[in-house]
């Protein structure tokens, strides 16, 4: 008994780790994505002032 309550207690510390480096990763790409977007639009904006 006290071997499968180790078992399940360990299973259930790396399906916490592997949620926690998904949640890393997520916030990563949202970083990632927005540091594009405004770049993107910085670019765009400085077309569109330097055009007119």
């Amino acid at each position: 008994m006290v071997h499968l309550l180790l078992v399940l207690a360990a299973i259930f510390v790396v399906i916490w780790l592997v949620f926690h480096a998904l949640g890393g990763l997520v916030n990563l790409l949202w970083i990632g994505f927005l540091i594009a977007l405004g770049v993107w639009l910085f670019g765009f904006l400085r077309r569109r002032l330097t055009h007119s």
